[in-house]
C-alpha cells in the first residue's frame, strides 16, 4: 500500500489509491481463511482473532538439530527478526545436541539455553511442543520450556538452571566391575552417583557384598565394582546420577 500521508488533509484520492483501503482489508479475511462474505460485517474481527491465535504457531519441517519453522495457511510470516518475538512449534525431530532454527526463512539463529549454553540432547523431543524466543542483544533464540523429562526404567529430568538427575540399571553376573552409560551426557560434571542391589539371584551365596563407584567416572557414565566373600549370581542395580 502506498504512502497516502500528504492527502489526509482534504486532498482527493484517485481511485486507484481508494481501492487499496478495501484491498487490504480483503487481503487480511481471506489470509486468515475467511470466506468473504457481504451479509458478514464482522470478517475484519474474525481474520484479526485469527491472527492472534495464531500469532505465535510454526510447523517444523526441518531435521534433528536443524529446524526448519514456517507459518501454516496463508497467515503471513514474520517479517524480520523483532527482540522478544516467540515461536512455538512441535518438534519433528528430537535433537542430539547443539540446534540451531530458520523461521520463515529469516536465517539461521542458535537455540540455546536461558544462559547461552548449548542445548543438550533430548532438550527438544519429537511429538512435543517447543516454546523459544529471540534475544536480539545475543542475536539468538532461547528455550522456554520448562522442566524437560523421559520417564522411564530409565530417563532423566532437567530442570531450568541446569540441574540435571538421571537413573537406570546396570546388571551383571558374578563378582566384576560393570560400567555403564548415562540416558543422557551431562552438559558440565556429575556431582553424585548412589545405588543399590534392587536384584541378586537366588544362585548367589555370598555372606557380603558391597557396592562401589569406582574410577573412571565421566559425563556420559561410570562403573560399579561388585565384589562378595561368596559366589554371587546375577545380580542388577538401581542407580541415581545427580549433576549439572
Amino acid at each position: 500500500m502506498q504512502d497516502l500521508t500528504g492527502k489526509i488533509t482534504g486532498s482527493t484520492l484517485t481511485a486507484a489509491e481508494w481501492n487499496q483501503l478495501p484491498e487490504e482489508v480483503q487481503n487480511v479475511i481471506t489470509a486468515a481463511g475467511i470466506a468473504l462474505s457481504s451479509g458478514d460485517v464482522n470478517q475484519l474481527g474474525k481474520a484479526v482473532a485469527a491472527y492472534s491465535s495464531a500469532a505465535e504457531y510454526f510447523v517444523d519441517s526441518g531435521a534433528a538439530d536443524v529446524y526448519v519453522v514456517a507459518r501454516t495457511g496463508a497467515i503471513h510470516p514474520w517479517p524480520s527478526y523483532v527482540d522478544g518475538v516467540a515461536a512455538v512449534f512441535k518438534v519433528g525431530n528430537t535433537n542430539t545436541g547443539a540446534s540451531t532454527i530458520n523461521v520463515s526463512t529469516l536465517g539461521v539463529k542458535s537455540i540455546t539455553n536461558p544462559d547461552g549454553s548449548a542445548l543438550i540432547a533430548g532438550a527438544l523431543v519429537a511429538g512435543t511442543y517447543a516454546k523459544i524466543r529471540y534475544v536480539l542483544a545475543s542475536d539468538r533464540f532461547e528455550l522456554e520450556t520448562g522442566i524437560i523429562s523421559q520417564v522411564g526404567a530409565s530417563g532423566y529430568i532437567v530442570f531450568p538452571g541446569g540441574l540435571i538427575i538421571q537413573w537406570g540399571q546396570a546388571s551383571d553376573n558374578g563378582a566384576q566391575s560393570k560400567s555403564f552409560n548415562f540416558p543422557i551426557t551431562f552438559p558440565t560434571a556429575v556431582d553424585r552417583i548412589i545405588g543399590s542391589f534392587s536384584d541378586i539371584s537366588s544362585g548367589s551365596t555370598g555372606e557380603e557384598i558391597i557396592l562401589f563407584t569406582v574410577g573412571g567416572r565421566t559425563t556420559s557414565g561410570a562403573s560399579v565394582d561388585v565384589k562378595s566373600v561368596g559366589v554371587i549370581g546375577a545380580w542388577v542395580v538401581d542407580y541415581c546420577a545427580i549433576g549439572r
